[in-house]
């Protein structure tokens, strides 16, 4: 992932400096801990030293979906990353935003144009892309009928009813 992001204009949230004894040309393994990280999120973290800038792109928590294709389109029910599900959460997907229903689950309608598609999925002021394939409606019918082959008489048309006297 390219993280060379412009960050011009943006004000760090939380800055530090530490100090340490060895000298530069010595290498050293460090642990960094960012308790300033409490809530979901995406955080970039730039550690800069000797000249030298390191970044590193966090994200904290997660919006997950579950899908169920119906007669009206997909149903996604929304989940965060510890598998609690949420009933007030949004999507947007091409251009549009889609509320829930009385269940809680997202209904997104089928596509003229099926094709992987990515949709946002928001709720509380957190945010997460999902991919999934999204489908064109598709009617199918299959029907069986069974002729007891002594009823049928050469030449002659039958009228059928619908209902269970229809013979």
């Amino acid at each position: 992932m390219n993280l060379a992001l412009n960050l011009d204009g943006l004000v760090a949230s939380s800055e530090r400096r530490v100090q340490y004894q060895e000298t530069p040309e010595r290498r050293v393994a460090r642990t960094f801990e960012f308790p300033e990280l409490k809530s979901r999120g995406a955080y970039v973290v730039e550690l800069i030293g000797n000249g030298k800038s390191s970044r590193a792109l966090v994200q904290k928590g997660r919006l997950g979906l579950l899908q169920e294709i119906t007669s009206a389109g997909h149903a996604f029910t929304v989940l965060d990353e510890a598998g609690r599900r949420f009933t007030d959460a949004r999507g947007w997907l091409g251009g549009r935003e889609f509320e829930p229903g009385s269940d809680g689950r997202i209904l997104v309608p089928f596509s003229t144009q099926p094709q992987p598609e990515t949709i946002i999925i928001r709720q509380s002021g957190f945010a997460s892309i999902v991919r999934f394939n999204h489908l064109a409606e598709n009617y199918e019918l299959n029907a069986g009928i069974y002729v007891d082959r002594e009823s049928l008489i050469r030449g002659k048309k039958r009228r059928w009813r619908s209902g269970p006297s229809s013979v």
